[in-house]
């Protein structure tokens, strides 16, 4: 009698789990969407965006990333001039009060675009 050891038996081919078949769907969705998308948690913590985000404000691959802080994504454009750090204190200031924000932000391009934020209690 032969016994074959399991770690010795061909591979079997991954099945996606669901939790990340439902990631790969969201991802999938996000990037339908024309504009620039971010999403941060409660605890002010990037939770997902859309490949879209960094065309629309002119941003590197390098500047954004999940599990970056609101604060210091935010203070980042600060830094390069693109907001005033008084919108950004409004920002976030309505954002903990669950009410929308809009400021005009200028791009490396020197083009504007306006900004739109919105806070959602959980």
């Amino acid at each position: 009698m032969t016994l074959i050891k399991a770690e010795s038996a061909a591979p079997q081919p991954s099945v996606p789990t669901h939790a990340a078949t439902a990631d790969a769907l969201v991802r999938d969705l996000l990037n339908s969407i024309e504009q620039g998308v971010l999403v941060w948690e409660a605890d002010s913590i990037c939770q997902m965006f859309n490949e879209r985000i960094f065309t629309v404000l002119e941003i590197g691959k390098d500047e954004l990333d999940r599990g970056a802080e609101l604060n210091e994504f935010l203070y980042k454009a600060v830094r390069r001039n693109e907001v005033n750090p008084a919108d950004i204190d409004e920002a976030l200031t309505c954002l903990a009060q669950s009410m929308p924000h809009t400021h005009k932000r200028r791009l490396r391009s020197g083009r504007q675009k306006q900004s739109l934020a919105q806070g959602f209690q959980t």
